[in-house]
C-alpha cells in the first residue's frame, strides 16, 4: 500500500504559516508524506497536487 500524500497549498503573493510546515509535520508524523506548494494563479495546481489524498490551503 502506498502512503497517503498530503498537499499544502500556500500562494506566493502573501504566503501564510511557516514555510517548513513544521505544526502540520508534527502532527501528521509518518502517517502521510507531506508537500507545500506555493502558487500563483490555478494553473500551478500540478497533477500531483491534485492527486493528493488530502489538500491544506
Amino acid at each position: 500500500m502506498s502512503r497517503l500524500h498530503i498537499a499544502i497549498i500556500d500562494w506566493t503573493t502573501s504566503p501564510q504559516g511557516d514555510p517548513e510546515s513544521t505544526i502540520e509535520r508534527q502532527i501528521i508524523g509518518g502517517a502521510a508524506h507531506v508537500t507545500r506548494t506555493l502558487c500563483e494563479t490555478d494553473a500551478d495546481l500540478t497533477d500531483e497536487i491534485c492527486s493528493a489524498n488530502a489538500i491544506i490551503i
